[in-house]
C-alpha cells in the first residue's frame, strides 16, 4: 500500500482523482495535525505541504515530495537537499495567469491607472499624460516556463523582448538573450524589467543597488518571482530617490508586508499580496500534474517536472 499524505484539504474530485490511479494507494487528506503526526513516519509520499529538518528526520519512509508551487526554495535546506528524496514542481501551471499579470501591471503603469484611481477617489477631474508599450523594450530575467510564456504573449503586444538567462533559448518571440554575467547591460536598455527568476543560491539578492543604478530612470521594475531575489531596501530606495520610475510588486522578502514597510508609503509603487499565480482550480489543476506523476511513480519511471536539488530548480 502507497501512502500519499496532504496537509490539506481536498475536494472530493480531486481525491477520487488520486485514488483512481490505484486500488493500492491509502490518501490521507486533512489539516488535522494530530492525524498528520500520526501517519508522517510512514507515508511514501507528501503532496503539499512544508516541513522543517526536523519533521524530515521522522519521515523515515517518505521518497518522494510533490509540490504545489513553480518555487521551491523554501525546501531548499540541507537535510533535504542531500537526501536521496525526490522533488517536483508544478512549473508550467503559472505561465498564463502570471503572464496576464505582468501584462496587467505594464499597461496599468503605461497608461498612469494609479492617478486616475487616486483622482477618481478624490473626485477629481484632471487630464494625465500617458504612454504606449509597442516598440518598448522588455527584458525579462529567467527564461524559465513562465518567462517564456511571458515573452511569447508580451511580443503581441508589440513590445521588443530581451531575455536574460543562463541559457539561449532560440525562440522567434525573442529579439536577443544575454548571459546571466551580462545582466547589467541588459537592464540598461530595458523600459520593463521583469523578474521571472527562480530563488536560489545564486540568485539572492540579485537585484540590488547597482543593478537598480544601471537601469533607466523611466524604467518600470517588476517582480513575479520570489522577493529575496531583490534587496528590498535598494528597491525602496530607487523608488524613493527616482532611479527607477515605478514598480509593480507581487513578492517581498518577508511576506506578508509589514504594515511599517515604507514601501506603502511610496506613490510609484502597485502593491500586491502574491498573487500573481492565483487561478480558478488551482489545487485542481496541480493534482493533474500530481496525479500524472503518481502513475510514473508507480511504474517506476522518471518523474516530470523534476526539481535538480543541487540548482535548486
Amino acid at each position: 500500500m502507497t501512502l500519499i499524505v496532504c496537509p490539506r484539504k481536498l475536494e472530493k474530485k480531486i481525491e477520487k482523482k488520486i485514488k483512481d490511479v490505484s486500488d493500492n494507494i491509502n490518501l490521507i487528506a486533512t489539516d488535522d495535525k494530530d492525524v498528520i503526526e500520526k501517519y508522517w513516519p510512514d507515508m511514501d509520499i507528501l503532496f503539499s505541504g512544508r516541513f522543517t529538518s526536523e519533521e524530515l528526520s521522522k519521515a523515515k519512509n517518505l521518497k518522494w515530495v510533490q509540490a504545489t508551487s513553480a518555487g521551491v526554495d523554501y525546501y531548499m535546506f540541507e537535510e533535504f537537499i542531500n537526501s536521496d528524496i525526490k522533488l517536483t514542481n508544478v512549473r508550467g501551471m503559472h505561465g498564463r495567469t502570471i503572464s496576464e499579470h505582468v501584462l496587467m501591471m505594464i499597461l496599468a503603469l503605461s497608461r498612469n491607472l494609479p492617478t486616475a484611481f487616486s483622482n477618481q477617489h478624490k473626485k477629481v477631474w484632471e487630464r494625465y499624460q500617458a504612454d504606449l508599450v509597442v516598440n518598448k523594450k522588455l527584458v525579462i530575467v529567467g527564461l524559465g516556463g513562465i518567462g517564456k510564456e511571458l515573452a511569447n504573449i508580451a511580443a503581441k503586444f508589440g513590445l521588443e523582448v530581451l531575455g536574460v538567462d543562463l541559457k539561449d533559448p532560440k525562440l522567434n518571440y525573442i529579439q536577443k538573450v544575454f548571459h546571466s554575467e551580462n545582466l547589467k547591460e541588459a537592464l540598461a536598455i530595458a523600459d520593463f524589467v521583469v523578474i521571472a527568476t527562480p530563488l536560489t543560491d545564486e540568485t539572492y539578492h540579485l537585484i540590488s543597488d547597482e543593478e537598480f543604478s544601471s537601469m533607466k530612470n523611466s524604467a518600470t521594475f517588476i517582480n513575479i518571482a520570489r522577493g529575496k531575489v531583490v534587496d528590498q531596501k535598494a528597491l525602496f530606495n530607487a523608488l524613493k530617490n527616482k532611479d527607477i520610475s515605478n514598480a509593480a510588486i507581487d513578492v517581498f522578502e518577508e511576506e506578508p508586508l509589514s504594515q511599517e514597510s515604507p514601501l506603502w508609503d511610496l506613490d510609484n509603487i502597485i502593491i500586491t499580496p502574491h498573487v500573481a499565480g492565483t487561478m480558478p482550480e488551482y489545487m485542481n489543476n496541480a493534482s493533474d500534474i500530481f496525479v500524472e506523476n503518481l502513475k510514473l511513480h508507480l511504474e517506476n519511471k522518471q518523474l516530470i517536472n523534476l526539481v535538480d536539488k543541487n540548482l535548486q530548480f
